[in-house]
């Protein structure tokens, strides 16, 4: 029976197409992938959840210190999130669901941004205990601010121009990419993502992801904390302007993301697994469509991926767990992903250092 299992196994592999960006969701159960049936969670529980699973075979006492880290936050961590919440909604004062949605008022709005009396005004309101504080953080986040204000303006003048143009995948990318390293995120982004291979059964496959958030090593090996997948625009694009979240079916295994993404990802999770931060557990994505980002979670059972390496999974499993879709563009949307994005960083700080 072993030996059929094993002749069984080998010819679904060989049927694999090798390059995972080749990938739909027909693949996944496969290779013992499966979604969680519940319909898209917040962020914020997507990331707590994962993080549990991540450090669930750890030693105690890092566990210990881990949990703390979002249990117990400090005054620096509430005057942080008081400090970006402040940039991202009042100075980055825009409220709308296309990049052509964006006024001339708006752009006024924006190039005020280069200035910096927005932060002489924050921190003059603020008590006077705060206030050094305040400006350090502020006057830290401000370049980066300016950066992704330009990104999206560059974007806005190519959209809305004389000649209006398409916007590529790449532009959407790279903003995504400049709103995240706001929060001080670690970012590699094509075309500097190298391509990372999984070994099945002697058989190669390869994904690139788009980018990845990781923290560099003196070893030369990243520790990766989250995949990034971009696509051009959202499967609802151009829909009415309603989020698509609150009225999702239960079960409805996240039906903004398209096959494809979902299996495109699943093979950049699996060629990037041994590079994790948290180990061969799993580790964070985000897929970008537009201006909409979803925050995504690989959990691996412990022994998975060696398993699925050999050929053998021996009922070993990995479940994704996506979260609902968030407008970068939307107030209401920037505002629930600051804290998870603030802990990212402050996880991924504390990793390096353990």
């Amino acid at each position: 029976m072993s030996s059929l299992a094993d002749t069984e196994s080998s010819s679904v592999f060989d049927t694999i197409r090798t390059n995972t960006s080749e990938w739909t969701d027909m693949v996944l159960p496969n290779i013992g992938i499966k979604f969680d049936t519940c319909a898209p969670e917040s962020i914020n529980k997507v990331f707590s959840k994962g993080v549990l699973h991540f450090i669930e075979h750890v030693e105690e006492t890092i566990r210990s210190e881990v949990v703390n880290l979002f249990w117990f936050r400090s005054e620096e961590d509430e005057e942080k999130k008081d400090c970006f919440e402040h940039a991202v909604l009042d100075v980055f004062d825009i409220d709308c669901y296309h990049i052509d949605d964006i006024s001339i008022s708006d752009i006024m709005k924006l190039k005020q941004i280069e200035k910096s009396n927005w932060i002489d005004n924050f921190v003059a309101k603020s008590d006077r205990c705060q206030r050094f504080a305040r400006e350090r953080i502020c006057r830290e986040l401000s370049a980066s601010l300016k950066t992704f204000v330009w990104q999206l303006l560059y974007m806005h003048r190519r959209s809305k121009g004389n000649k209006s143009q398409e916007l590529s995948e790449g532009m959407f990318q790279e903003l995504f990419v400049t709103f995240a390293r706001t929060f001080g995120l670690n970012i590699v982004s094509s075309p500097s993502v190298e391509n990372y291979l999984m070994k099945i059964n002697e058989k190669d496959f390869v994904a690139k992801p788009d980018a990845i958030i990781c923290h560099p090593t003196t070893t030369g090996d990243d520790k990766i904390c989250a995949v990034i997948g971009v696509k051009g625009c959202s499967q609802d694009e151009g829909s009415d302007h309603t989020r698509n979240l609150t009225n999702m079916p239960k079960g409805s295994n996240a039906p903004h993301i398209g096959s494809d993404l979902k299996g495109q990802h699943c093979g950049q999770f699996l060629c990037t697994l041994p590079y994790s931060a948290f180990g061969k557990n799993g580790m964070f994505g985000f897929i970008i469509q537009g201006t909409k980002v979803t925050f995504t979670a690989f959990k691996a059972d412990d022994g998975y991926y060696d398993n699925l390496c050999s050929g053998h999974l021996h009922q070993k499993e990995a479940f994704v767990t996506y979260s609902e879709e968030y407008n970068i563009l939307r107030k209401e949307d920037r505002k629930l992903l600051v804290q998870t994005f603030l802990d990212i960083g402050k996880l991924m700080d504390s990793l390096c250092e353990m």
